[in-house]
């Protein structure tokens, strides 16, 4: 004759058994989607670190028309030159 701590054992058991079942067929589907989703997180986080020292530059400022020095590695062209060339071609354009 069976006890009763055996049979809410046996009971137990045949309760848990389709939940185990599924849970076995369903892991590797699980795993996988678990696997692609860590891989799109860490490809995000590698793009962001890239892209945002890139989008986080200093930009000149477009309104900033008060050049203090022209440097050129030719010091026999005068500095007037150069200005004078940088007020021709922003007349031109």
């Amino acid at each position: 004759m069976m006890t009763e701590q055996e049979f809410d054992t046996l009971w137990q058991r045949a309760a848990a058994a389709p939940h185990a079942t599924r849970l076995l067929e369903e892991y590797p589907v699980w795993h996988r989607n678990r696997q692609r989703r860590l891989g799109a997180a860490a490809l995000l986080v590698a793009v962001a670190a890239v892209a945002l020292p890139l989008l986080t530059l200093p930009q000149p400022a477009a309104t900033d028309k008060n050049h203090t020095a022209i440097y050129c590695n030719r010091p026999d062209i005068t500095d007037q030159y150069w200005d004078e060339l940088a007020d021709a071609l922003l007349m031109e354009a």
